[in-house]
C-alpha cells in the first residue's frame, strides 16, 4: 500500500514540475518577443501538449 502511495506522488510531482517548466519556457517566450504573432507559435504549441 505504501508503495502505491509512493508511486502515485512521485508521478504527480512529476507531472507538476514539467508543466511548470512549460509554463516558465512560454512566459519567457511571451516576455521576450516584441510581437504577439512571433510569440504565437509557442503558444499554440504549448496549449496541444
Amino acid at each position: 500500500m505504501l508503495e502505491a502511495i509512493l508511486h502515485g506522488m512521485i508521478l504527480a510531482f512529476g507531472l507538476i514540475l514539467l508543466l511548470g517548466v512549460q509554463n516558465v519556457f512560454v512566459f519567457n517566450q511571451g516576455a521576450s518577443q516584441s510581437d504577439f504573432v512571433r510569440a504565437l507559435p509557442v503558444i499554440i504549441t504549448a496549449s496541444i501538449l
